[in-house]
């Protein structure tokens, strides 16, 4: 089968046959957004190795369907965000950027050459949008929010040998967590790379939370690779980000970004990017966060200069209450307008990405998950004694407006 006859259909994507994602718990899914429930439960690294299950059913069933065309379940969250016009979906950038992922003589014989790695769920973080599946720090408010965790094993160690048998045809390789600059597992794997003497063509690539920064060695690692690429998963700045991101706060965070663009200054193979989780908590808080960055590129022009060209807003979509898409009506036009009116002075693909991220809340009313959001909020503030409405005010007024009409 030669691939390339199917490279134009419409629903076609490229990484059942290049890409595989290995979660904090050792699940194997074809990528990040494909939808958990659609992998059966022994689709994981305790019962099988890992390229017996790139070649096993859940892959090979996913690739038959994009043959044909089809528009698969665990694919859903692709298909949502590119009938909403939020700019390009995971599906479309990797078809874009499929040249770089296989051999110039490849033609469709399936072969892991970008593997995704949540390396654990070691985390110094206990995010709004995340739970004890990929942070640690999660358990105990989780307990008592809910009786109990999603989660209750420790931290998984990650087996560097259960990647052994794909690292000599790996061109791209993607640690998160957890938090994966706390996780010494990935440098191992890394240094297995070099001593096969393939690191200068394979590209690594991080989303940290900003935290901490890489050590010496580790620096020195980097140099040797064809290209780091670190997405700084910053969401708002002050308040906003201490709220979202407990317990981090927001003079470490603006303190580890810098470091990170010093970093960059003299390394040129290093690729900064912003990578926001985007919210119904810091959806109007964007066009500052993206002021803070353009300062940063201004002030490191070297660093600058790549990370102005990498900049991702990703709207969240777990916890479902959590998404833009379940504010009331009312809120998501007053919202629109607000945005539409704070992006002065951004460069126009920035605000072409805040407007995306609107388009994309306004394409679907699920204004019936609301009441689990104001749930949510009130019960983890209550939790980690904290306050929607000094971190968040417009959104606490919101909620307060929809209590008014007695929902």
């Amino acid at each position: 089968m030669d691939i390339r006859d199917f490279i134009t259909k419409p629903r076609w994507c490229i990484l059942p046959w290049t890409h595989a994602f290995i979660d904090p718990l050792g699940k194997v899914k074809p990528c990040c957004r494909f939808r958990g429930r659609e992998v059966p439960g022994d689709c994981n690294l305790e019962e099988n190795s890992l390229d017996d299950l790139f070649s096993g059913p859940v892959f090979e069933t996913l690739r038959q369907s994009m043959v044909v065309d089809d528009s698969p379940t665990g694919c859903q969250r692709c298909w949502e965000e590119e009938s909403a016009g939020k700019g390009m979906s995971l599906r479309q950038n990797h078809n874009r950027r499929w040249d770089e992922l296989v051999s110039a003589d490849w033609v469709g014989r399936p072969e892991i050459s970008f593997l995704e790695i949540g390396l654990s769920s070691l985390c110094n973080l206990k995010c709004r949008m995340c739970d004890s599946r990929y942070s640690s720090k999660w358990v105990s408010d989780e307990v008592k929010l809910l009786g109990e965790t999603i989660n209750p094993n420790p931290p998984r160690k990650f087996s560097v040998s259960s990647v052994d048998g794909c690292l000599s045809r790996l061109r791209h390789i993607k640690f998160t967590g957890g938090e994966p600059l706390l996780i010494p597992e990935h440098q191992l794997i890394l240094e297995k790379i070099f001593e096969m003497e393939r690191a200068s063509q394979v590209a690594i690539n991080y989303s940290t939370n900003v935290t901490t920064l890489p050590k010496q060695d580790l620096q020195s690692l980097w140099r040797n690779f064809s290209r780091v690429e670190v997405a700084l998963s910053v969401d708002g700045i002050g308040e906003v980000n201490d709220y979202v991101r407990n317990p981090s706060k927001w003079e470490q965070v603006e303190a580890v970004a810098v470091g990170f663009f010093e970093i960059a200054e003299n390394m040129p193979n290093l690729f900064l990017g912003l990578r926001p989780s985007v919210s119904v908590y810091n959806l109007l808080s964007q066009p500052d966060l993206l002021r803070w960055w353009l300062k940063l590129c201004d002030k490191y022009p070297r660093a600058g200069e790549r990370a102005r060209k990498w900049v991702s807003l990703t709207h969240v979509t777990y916890p479902e209450q959590l998404s833009l898409q379940v504010l009331p009506q009312k809120t998501k036009e007053r919202w629109t307008q607000m945005i539409d009116a704070s992006l002065d002075g951004l460069p126009e693909k920035w605000s072409e990405s805040c407007r995306s991220l609107c388009r994309y809340m306004l394409a679907h009313d699920r204004e019936d998950l609301f009441s689990q959001l104001v749930s949510f909020t009130h019960d983890l503030d209550e939790i980690r004694q904290e306050s929607v409405d000094t971190a968040c005010p417009q959104l606490g007024a919101a909620i307060r407006e929809w209590n008014g009409l007695g929902k």
